[in-house]
């Protein structure tokens, strides 16, 4: 697990290094990533097989994505092969997939698809979808956003922004926060006509505005009964919000920033401020390398931002 995350993370930088350097080294290296896992895994599973294959997924298909398009065989000699990119992506459908969007419980998995888990599932079959040009997947990942029992939109954020495990802590809060931001941002990547940032009057914005004001020492409401699904496996329900893991502060927020406010004109004064605070933000935590997009400033922060 822990090899797949560092090589997932490694292939989507070296992509985004050759896409801003124009060195083919790095296209070539990644190219070299891609190609191990793809012609070579063949299962992911055991307790955390969901969140390896969803979180680290993630970031191996992003990098795919990019290198399918700037680095194609048929414009650079040592470039990414139609044989490749079908090998990886038949890869991608058949041993990412199963897993990354399990609803249902298993031997080995016997709570799946809540909270983060579910949020990290959504965003990576959007990813896959897209790279696989798989509609039915598209749609049905969207259908989960929406309406999933123990991840979706509504039970994951309130309507005042708390999270779901903002009584659990705020690493946990930051990654579904996260995991929700690179979902609708892959969407809207696609024009797609159904505005999920819009969704339930903008609640990822208040839930991204909630958390980043606690983050900054500001006191926000809580209601001990907004908690995720089987919060009591986890110590709780919590009867107050958590002050655990407010540092580091996670690389989730000039993405969701970026459209709210440079895209559609609205208002995130703490989001502002935490990025202010936080700025160039870098890597995910070594711990957890591949949870999230990270160097959102570099990859999603907007000319005239400002920031």
């Amino acid at each position: 697990m822990d090899q797949f995350a560092s090589d997932s993370t490694a292939a989507l930088q070296l992509a985004l290094m050759w896409y801003i350097t124009a060195n083919e080294d790095y296209a070539a290296k990644a190219t070299q990533i891609l190609d191990a896992w793809g012609r070579t895994l063949k299962v992911v599973n055991g307790t955390d097989g969901q969140l390896a294959a969803a979180l680290s997924g993630s970031q191996l298909v992003n990098a795919a994505e990019i290198i399918r398009y700037t680095y194609p065989s048929s414009s650079y000699p040592n470039g990414w092969t139609s044989d490749s990119v079908s090998a990886f992506s038949t890869m991608v459908q058949d041993i990412l997939v199963p897993p990354a969007s399990l609803t249902n419980t298993t031997a080995a998995v016997a709570y799946p698809f809540e909270a983060n888990w579910g949020t990290s599932g959504e965003k990576f079959m959007l990813a896959a979808a897209v790279f696989t040009e798989n509609t039915t997947l598209y749609n049905y990942a969207k259908e989960l956003i929406l309406y999933s029992s123990c991840a979706n939109l509504s039970g994951t954020i309130s309507p005042t922004g708390q999270a779901s495990e903002s009584g659990r802590d705020q690493q946990h809060t930051q990654l579904g926060l996260g995991n929700l931001v690179e979902a609708f941002q892959i969407t809207t990547n696609q024009y797609d006509p159904q505005d999920l940032f819009a969704e339930l009057d903008n609640r990822l914005l208040s839930g991204l505005e909630y958390t980043a004001k606690y983050l900054m020492g500001g006191s926000v409401p809580y209601d001990e009964s907004f908690v995720r699904c089987d919060a009591d496996l986890l110590g709780g329900p919590w009867s107050v919000i958590s002050s655990s893991g407010m540092t580091p502060i996670r690389p989730i927020w000039e993405a969701g920033y970026a459209h709210y406010v440079n895209v559609k004109g609205l208002s995130m004064p703490y989001t502002k401020a935490l990025i202010q605070a936080n700025t160039p933000d870098g890597q995910n935590p070594s711990t957890s390398i591949a949870d999230n997009a990270a160097f959102e400033t570099l990859r999603f922060r907007l000319e005239n931002s400002g920031l």
